[in-house]
Parts: C-alpha cells; sequence; structure tokens
C-alpha cells in the first residue's frame, strides 16, 4: 500500500480527491537512500556479509501534513474516505497514459 501512495499524487488532478489515511509516511528520498549505500559498499572496513535496511528515521509528518503541502503548492482536491476515494478513481479516466494512478486498481 504504501509504495502507491506517490503515484496517487498523479491522480490527483484526473481523479480530484485523495484519500484520508491515518498514517505517518517514512519515505525515503531516493538520494538519501543511494548516498547511505555508496558509503556503506566503499567503506573497506564494513562487511560484505551484513544486511543493512535503509530507513527514514524521521515519520514525524503526518498524512495530513503532506496533504496540506500539496494544497499549499496548488494542487486542488477534495479529501475523502478510502472507499469513496477507490470509487471517484474507478469513475475517472481509464487511460493509463492520462490517468496513470488507474493502475492501482485491480482488474480481475
Amino acid at each position: 500500500e504504501t509504495e502507491a501512495w506517490p503515484l496517487m499524487f498523479n491522480g490527483a488532478n484526473t481523479v480530484g480527491a485523495l484519500p484520508l489515511i491515518d498514517e505517518h509516511p517514512s519515505w525515503l528520498p531516493v538520494d538519501y537512500a543511494g548516498h547511505a549505500i555508496a558509503e556503506i559498499v566503499l567503506r573497506p572496513d564494513v562487511s560484505k556479509s551484513v544486511v543493512y535496511h535503509i530507513v527514514n528515521p524521521n515519520t514525524s509528518a503526518s498524512w495530513t501534513d503532506i496533504l496540506d503541502g500539496l494544497r499549499d503548492a496548488g494542487v486542488k482536491f477534495e479529501t475523502v474516505d478510502k472507499i469513496e476515494w477507490l470509487e471517484k478513481l474507478a469513475a475517472s479516466e481509464q487511460d493509463p497514459e492520462k490517468n496513470p494512478v488507474i493502475k492501482l486498481l485491480v482488474r480481475l
């Protein structure tokens, strides 16, 4: 579920809504992760058999904070519960070229 959230932002305009989720995302910018991995791999004193888990230690931002930031950036959408958002998504543009977020719906 977490991996889908950034894709949802792309669909805010085509769906016209984003879901309200009670969560504190722990996303980590790829350049931070890449830098950490490069530091570990390039250190001669680090065992190559050790497993590292690169995570964002700061999960203080809530999903509501993220939605507020999107609004402050000028993205226009309404906030709805998850079920209503899925209904709006199902009724939105079906072409994934025009509406990439449609790919989040599982087609059986």
